[in-house]
């Protein structure tokens, strides 16, 4: 799409000088036609066909220049896109520990283990959606990898970006995912004596990623 445009950008000056030298033709054919006894409503509707032209080409060249990519508007592109996965992925995770908690009796689980791993079983899906949404957003840095200082200006923008919606948006399956530790330390108290690692399942989703 880029390289659609800049070739369309690279075209913009010479259909330009075209349109100059239409209106030159124009006028002068114009002049011969008013020596020649021609009207003046003539004159004028080559003058307006001229205008028409040349506004139509200032505006497809300001389209074309405000719709080139820059590592900037890119950076922020793909933090959006980025923002609008975990938006998603949120709901989806705050359904799935939802669900989870709808069916926790019918399991019957035996120990805190097997009850972790149906946790996991219940979001894994869910993870595997964002993995593939980070990966297709992570896409839209590739063609400045090989120019640091556009890539450097492609990921402040997204961070940018992305730190400010992390500021103003809270992880709602937070609450539902504590429902679910309460759960099953009700069911199956912790052994003080024990040491419990402290990255059980979902635990490392607290916040956002």
């Amino acid at each position: 799409m880029y390289k659609y445009f800049s070739s369309v950008a690279a075209a913009a000056p010479s259909a330009a000088m075209e349109a100059v030298n239409h209106s030159k033709n124009s006028a002068m054919e114009a002049e011969n036609h008013v020596k020649h006894g021609g009207s003046s409503k003539s004159l004028k509707s080559r003058g307006n066909f001229i205008k028409n032209v040349c506004f139509a080409i200032l505006l497809t060249a300001s389209i074309v220049f405000s719709s080139c990519s820059s590592p900037e508007k890119d950076g922020i592109k793909a933090a959006k896109k980025w923002c609008k996965c975990l938006t998603a992925y949120d709901k989806s995770l705050n359904d799935a520990y939802e669900s989870y908690i709808k069916n926790y009796a019918s399991h019957s689980f035996t120990s805190s283990d097997d009850a972790w791993r149906k946790v996991d079983e219940y979001v894994n899906r869910v993870r595997d959606n964002l993995s593939i949404c980070y990966q297709n957003t992570e896409k839209m840095s590739e063609k400045y990898r090989t120019n640091e200082e556009s890539l450097q200006k492609f990921g402040y923008a997204f961070r940018v970006y992305f730190e400010d919606f992390k500021r103003n948006n809270k992880m709602t399956a937070n609450d539902s995912r504590a429902r679910v530790g309460s759960m099953i330390n009700q069911s199956f108290p912790p052994d003080p004596n024990v040491f419990l690692m402290p990255a059980l399942a979902g635990d490392e989703y607290h916040n956002w990623p």
